[in-house]
């Protein structure tokens, strides 16, 4: 199998990589042209991706403290709570005790 585009529909997009034959006005698709390009594009496309996998890479470090720092909130409350409660108990005992 042979793969291609089609001249007129490529001209739309990329239209220094057409060739119009006189004298039918026949269009070719200038291949070797196209190399260069599509390495471009590749390239502009391989830099995008390594800057998104940067900025996951980042958000996720940033996840990550995140986390530990909900964490250490968590274990801040549940000891708080537990203070409350043996607080609570102690002064609510007194209070029964001395009514």
């Amino acid at each position: 199998s042979r793969y291609g585009f089609v001249a007129q529909e490529l001209e739309n997009v990329l239209p220094d990589l057409v060739r119009t034959q006189p004298p039918r006005n026949e269009k070719h698709v200038a291949y070797q042209d196209m190399v260069a390009v599509l390495t471009l594009v590749s390239q502009v496309q391989q830099e995008r991706i390594l800057r998104h996998e940067q900025r996951a890479e980042e958000r996720s470090g940033r996840l990550r403290t995140q986390g530990a720092k909900m964490d250490n909130l968590l274990r801040a409350v549940a000891s708080l709570s537990s203070r409350l409660s043996h607080w609570e108990a102690r002064t609510g005992s007194r209070r029964r005790s001395s009514g």
